[in-house]
Formats: structure tokens, C-alpha cells, sequence
């Protein structure tokens, strides 16, 4: 019923659609009248929301000011506003309260918003808050109406950005496939992709925003709509469209429609019809895909299957959507093309043509090689189809299982992310019939999603190391897919504070690489610059600036190159930063804490450019500022920049959140440096510290840090005793 008159209200709402809307639908003609007539009541009590941004008029928000209108859509209204209590702009999303009916609606929402305010990912937009308007404002407020906050971010919709090049538009939607594979991984479904809801940044990023119709799959729930469908006509999915279940592949239908228009300038579908007669051809015909006739015939497969009209064709995850792009861009074969050799010799003289001087040459060696150069064309093409085939059928094990959470199926209960992630772990150990490719990918993707919720380090290690063996056990602990595995691992077990462990896993994984990838591989750059983060930062001082500098020097004169690392400029300042703090003695100390001060200075000014001042990134370039400034007894700027960092991981994570308790500890140790001659900058570390210790222990998983802030009280408290306030 929402739904219907959803696809209304996006039309324009003329009195002419709505009638023809009545007389589709005859069954329910009586209710549709009811349901627009309270509409018009609601409206006319408190004002449409559009109707105030013509007027000049403003709605009131407890808590926000709002600075102007932003747009409007069939679901809302978007405002500009200032978060009063943190000074943080925001896009302010109003829905008018017809769009959430029942409690079990409103709760969805809410819990949609905390859920989607877990993404962390530099193209996601943040959403903040949640709540309802407070009034009554008869002439301009928000009586009644549901809201959310998040991320301001001031970009051109991707439909109408001027991109420079097919490569240019191919890497932004790489990038954007990323994101939404982020997501998915983490259970939420965007289900409303449309160019409004992927903006490009000036600094030509892609950004997803606008998760108010998003569908939590741990609940398989309709968060924003009780209704057959819901999203936008134009981009949703043929199943949306027929008011069927979706999964991930419904947004991946969305995004290939976007696709489809960025490459080839031309909607694959008659915008012009009716919304209601769009609905229906959407559910019932597929895109048309005339205007790819054109493209590259990879680009034109690619696109092909990523519109798929059957679900079950498209493919199985964004981020083998994401993998076949780059293999057309990097001229590799595309796993939606029937391996031959034809097509994979030309591949590779597409990649090679510099050392190629002509086609017959390669003949007469593959003439010369027999089956093994026929062999060696092919495996590229075999382990990109093998890997989409990984892909889909992970997603669907993962689909399956959410699917059986839902309430109206199961218990009747909306389950925590938590409960439905242990469910997931108790039923793969009884699915014997996956591959360990897949069962790999699986436990992945359960190891990342357990690693967002901050309280199940534990479970998340075991899923980590799991699939590692899993895929070892299967195709050797020489294979990238291993490789790649345990460096997941690795990196989980060093966030989480088990330095020596996870050392001692990169030590033998950056050989491994070395010796079975090559020096130059990308993934061996990228375990060299792990291992050399984590000597840094778990004092094995003397092995880090014997490693460090070879590193820095090779991975500088590959950028430079515009040579491919997977690392990038502020990764190389993060090493210089790091070897400046190490290298440092009584003799140059003041000199290489200043450098590496003065370099986290700039890395805090261009993550901020790059991500925004109130991103997660900009939080951790702040934190390591901070730190340098304290290294460099610069204690004044140093506890002004901690101060900040503290205040924006308090928005970001929360009070209790262990990352803002670090910011805090490292804050302390300022304060406690600045006490030696300032007694009230001591009892305020004393404070700080005993309040973060005690949090600290509460924690599940006690912080690394812990006891190093237990020995830091220590030192303070000779000095004087704290009172607490």
C-alpha cells in the first residue's frame, strides 16, 4: 500500500496517475483513497516538507539547525543542517510518518540506521542519528515526521558528472562496486542505488549515500516501507519491481543500470512512461542493451550480466562485478568470456605488446610450446571464472541464511547482527558440501563482519584463521588465495593488540610472497608494508630500521614510476613518520620527532581533503599527529589536536568504543607529561586514566593498552592523589 503510493508520489503525484493508480488496483481502490486523503490531512496540518523549501520556510529539528534545502524525492525531503551539540554539518533526511505506519516499521528504521552507521568505508557516506521531529510548529516544523542524519557530502550526481575518459568512469565504478561490497559483507542492503544516491566528489570520489531504504539481511526485513516495493523507478530490480524477495544481486542490478548510463550516455530504459507503467515494464522486460553494441565486447558482457533480467545470472558478488572491470582495464581475460585460445593469446598481446613485435612470433612459440603455452594463456581466464564462481555461491550460502532469520519465517524476533553471525558460524561447520575455496570466502566474510562489531575480536580471529587453513589445506601455502588470507589474519591479530603473533605470521608471509609472487607483486608490497608497521609499532626497533628504509626507497621510486603498489603516498609518510620516531637519539631527537610531527601535519591535512573532517581516517591521522606532537614535546598543540581527536572518535564510535578509549589513553599521557609542571594537568590525567582503565577492563577483550595506562597512573599518582569530581 506504501509502496503504491510511494511509486505515486515520485511521479508527481497528479490527480490523473493517482485515478489510474485506483483503477489498477480496484481491490484495494477504497484504501488508496483513504491513505492519500490522511496524507492531505497530515500535510495540511504541518506543511508538506517541499511546500516549505518554496516558501522559505524551515522545518524544526531538536537538535539541528537547519541551513537549507538539499532536494527532494518520493520518500522525503533533504536538508543541510548543523548538528548543534558537535558543530558537524549533515544532510538531514525527513520522511513524513505515513512511510513508517506501524511500531515494527519505526523499530526497523531505527535499527536500520545503527546498523548502516557501522559502515566504515571512505566511499560510504556515515549516517549519524535517528529520531522523530519534535513540535508542534503548525507553520514549519517536522510534527510527526522520522529523520535521519549523516554525512554531508557536497558532490555531482554520477549521471551528470563530466568524466574524462572510459577509464576514468570504469575506475569510479570500480571503486563504487567496492563500497557496496563493503556493505554487503556487513549485511545491509542499500536497495535504492540511483545516480542522486552515488555522488562524485570534487576530488572525483565516488560516494553510496542514503540508506533509508536499505534492508537489513539479518532480518530480511523491510525497514522504511511495509509494502511489495520499494526503491526508485528507473533502477530497481526486475524482482523488486514484481514485489519479490531481493538479495545483494537486486543492488547490483541498480548499479549496472548506472552503469549502463555513465559508459553509454543513454538510460536503458523509457524514463518518460508513467511510474506506474515503468514498474511493470521493469518487472516484466529486460533492458535494453542496444546501446552497448558499440563498447568492447568485454565491456559489453561485463555490463550484460550485471543486468541480468534472472537474478540467478547476475553476479554473485559487487565484488566480482568490481574484478571483471579491472580485468578489462588491465587487459586480463573477463570471466564471463568463453575461454579460448584466441582470446586469451590476445589478451596477452594486449598486455605485452611493447615486447611483442608481431602476432606471428607468439604462434610459432605456441607452435613451439604445444599444450603447456595453451595452458598458460588459459589459466587467467580459468581462475577469474573460478573466483566469480566462489563469489556467488558464498553470497548465496550467506542469502539463504538471513533469508532464514527473518522474523515473519522464524521465531518471530529481530535477531542481533551477532546472533544471526553465530548462526551462520554453527551452520557451515555443518555444510560438508562446499568447497574450501568457498568455505574460505564464507568465513571471510564472517571474520570481517564479527571484526565490525568491536566486541567479538575472538570470533572473528577464529573465522580468520579458519578459512587460512582451509584454503592452505586446499591449494597450497603458496597460492595468492592463501597469502591473501593470512595476511588478514595477520592484520586482525595486530589491530587487536597481538603484536608478537602477528609479527611473527608477516615475517614468514613477506618470504613467502618474495619468493613465490615476486618483489614487485602487489601483495608483497602490501605484507612488507604491514610488517613494517607492526615492527614499528610493537618496539622491535632494530629489525624496523633494518627493513624500513629498503621499503620506503623502493616503494618510493614505484610511485614516482606511477608504478602500481596498492599503497599509497600517506602509507609511505606513515613508514617516514615511524622510522623519524625510531631512528631518533640524544644527539638528533629533537630533529626526527619535529620531522615526523610535521609529517603527520600534512597527512591530517590531506585525509581531511581526501575523506572529510569527520571521517574515521581523519580521526586516526589526528590520533597519530597527536602523538608525534607529544614525541616532539610540543605538548600545548599536542593536546589540542588529542583533544580533537577524542571529540571526533566520541561522534564516530561512542564513549565506550575501545579506539576513542586509545584516544583518550594517549590524551592522558599528554596531560601527564604537562603535569610535571602544571599540578592541574595531573589530576586531570589521573582522572582521565583512572576512568579509561576502568571501561578498559569492562571491555570483553581487554585493550592492548591497558597495561600501559595502569603503569602511567603509576607514575602519576607519587605526585599527588586524585580526587574524582
Amino acid at each position: 500500500m506504501a509502496g503504491l503510493l510511494s511509486v505515486w508520489e515520485s511521479g508527481g503525484r497528479s490527480a490523473s496517475d493517482f485515478e489510474e493508480l485506483c483503477a489498477q488496483h480496484p481491490s484495494i481502490a477504497d484504501e488508496l483513497r483513504s491513505r492519500a486523503a490522511a496524507l492531505a490531512q497530515f500535510e495540511s496540518a504541518i506543511g508538506p516538507v517541499g511546500q516549505l523549501a518554496i516558501r522559505g520556510a524551515r522545518p524544526q529539528v531538536a537538535g539541528y539547525a537547519i541551513q537549507g534545502f538539499l532536494g527532494e524525492g518520493g520518500m522525503g525531503t533533504v536538508w543541510e543542517a548543523v548538528h548543534v551539540a558537535t558543530n558537524r554539518r549533515v544532510a538531514l533526511k525527513l520522511l513524513p510518518a505515513h512511510h513508517l505506519v506501524s511500531a515494527k516499521a519505526r523499530a526497523r528504521f531505527e535499527r536500520e540506521v545503527e546498523l548502516a552507521s557501522r559502515l566504515e568505508h571512505s566511499n560510504i557516506a556515515r549516517l549519524y542519528d535517528s529520531g522523530r521531529g519534535s513540535g508542534p510548529d503548525r507553520d514549519g516544523g517536522a510534527e510527526g515526521a522520522f529523520y535521519f542524519s549523516m554525512e554531508l557530502i557536497e558532490g555531482v550526481p554520477i549521471d551528470r558528472f563530466e568524466f574524462g575518459s572510459l577509464r576514468e568512469k570504469i575506475t569510479t565504478l570500480i571503486m563504487t562496486a567496492r563500497a557496496l561490497a563493503h556493505a554487503h559483507t556487513r549485511a545491509v542492503i542499500h536497495r535504492d542505488l540511483k545516480p542522486t544516491n552515488l555522488l562524485i566528489t570534487p576530488d572525483r570520489q565516488p560516494h553510496l549515500l542514503d540508506f533509508g531504504l536499505a534492508r537489513d539481511m539479518a532480518t530480511d526485513s523491510l525497514l522504511t516501507l511495509e509494502s511489495p516495493f520499494a526503491g526508485s523507478p528507473g533502477y530497481c530490480s526486475p524482482e523488486q519491481a514484481r514485489g519479490e524477495p531481493t538479495d545483494t544481486r537486486g543492488d547490483l542490478f541498480s548499479l549496472g543500470v548506472i552503469a549502463v548510463q555513465v559508459i553509454t550516455g543513454r538510460h536503458p530504459y523509457d524514463l518518460k512512461m508513467p511510474p506506474q507503467q515503468l514498474v511493470y515494464h521493469i518487472a516484466t522486460t529486460p533492458v535494453d542493451l542496444s546501446a552497448m553494441t558499440t563498447l568492447p565486447a568485454d565491456l559489453g558482457l561485463i555490463l550484460r550480466k550485471c543486468t541480468a533480467f534472472v537474478a540467478a545470472e547476475r553476479y554473485g558478488s559487487a565484488d566480482s562485478f568490481a574484478d571483471d572491470l579491472e580485468a578489462f582495464l588491465q587487459s586480463r581475460p573477463v570471466s564471463v568470456r568463453r575461454p579460448t585460445l584466441a582470446y586469451s593469446a590476445g589478451k596477452y598481446l594486449a598486455r605485452h605488446r611493447q615486447g611483442v613485435m608481431v602476432t606471428g612470433a607468439v604462434l610459432l612459440l605456441a607452435t613451439a610450446a604445444g599444450g603447456f603455452f595453451s595452458l598458460r594463456l588459459l589459466t587467467e581466464r580459468t581462475k577469474a571464472a573460478h573466483s566469480a564462481q566462489i563469489a556467488a555461491e558464498a553470497n548465496a550460502f550467506l542469502s539463504d541464511l538471513l533469508k532464514a532469520s527473518d522474523p515473519e519465517v522464524g521465531q518471530g524476533s529481530v535477531l542481533t547482527v551477532a546472533a544471526v553471525l553465530d548462526r551462520a558460524a554453527v551452520r557451515i561447520e555443518s555444510r560438508k558440501d562446499l568447497s574450501p575455496e568457498v568455505e574460505a570466502a564464507i568465513r571471510t566474510s564472517l571474520g570481517a563482519a564479527y571484526d565490525s562489531l568491536d566486541t567479538h575480536a575472538a570470533d572473528a580471529e577464529a573465522q580468520f584463521r579458519r578459512a587460512a587453513t582451509v584454503l592452505e589445506k586446499a591449494v597450497g601455502a603458496q597460492d595468492r588465495e592463501t597469502l591473501t588470507a593470512r595476511r588478514g589474519l595477520a592484520a586482525h591479530l595486530s589491530g587487536c593488540g597481538k603484536g608478537e603473533e602477528a609479527i611473527a605470521l608477516m615475517r614468514v608471509l613477506d618470504a613467502h610472497c618474495a619468493k613465490y609472487l615476486g618483489p614487485d607483486d602487489i601483495l608483497t608490497l602490501r605484507v612488507g608494508f604491514d610488517l613494517c608497521v607492526a615492527l614499528g609499532t610493537f618496539d622491535h626497533t632494530e629489525e624496523f630500521v633494518r627493513f624500513a628504509p629498503g621499503l620506503m626507497a623502493h616503494l618510493s621510486s614505484r610511485l614516482a614510476k606511477d608504478q602500481p603498489t596498492g599503497l599509497t603516498v600517506k602509507d609511505l609518510d606513515v613508514l617516514r613518520v615511524m622510522y623519524a620516531n625510531a631512528t631518533a637519539t640524544p644527539a638528533n631527537a629533537d630533529a626526527r620527532t619535529a620531522e615526523a610531527a610535521n609529517v603527520m601535519g600534512r597527512i591530517v591535512e590531506y585525509t581531511r581533503a581526501q575523506y572529510g573532517p569527520e571521517d574515521f581516517h581523519t580521526a586516526r591521522a589526528l590520533l597519530n599527529h597527536g602523538i608525534a606532537l607529544r614525541l616532539a614535546r610540543s605538548l600545548t598543540r599536542s593536546e589540542s589536536v588529542l583533544r580533537e581527536s577524542v571529540r571526533l572518535r566520541q561522534r564516530i564510535y561512542g564513549l565506550n568504543h575501545s579506539d576513542t578509549l586509545y584516544a583518550q589513553f594517549n590524551l592522558a599521557l599528554t596531560l601527564r607529561d604537562e603535569g610535571v609542571t602544571d599540578q592541574h594537568k595531573s589530576v586531570e590525567a589521573a582522572q582521565s586514566l583512572e576512568g579509561l582503565i576502568e571501561k578498559a577492563k569492562a571491555c570483553p577483550t581487554p585493550p592492548h593498552f591497558l597495561p600501559e595506562a595502569l603503569a602511567a597512573l603509576a607514575d602519576i599518582q607519587p605526585r599527588q592523589t586524585p580526587t574524582r569530581p
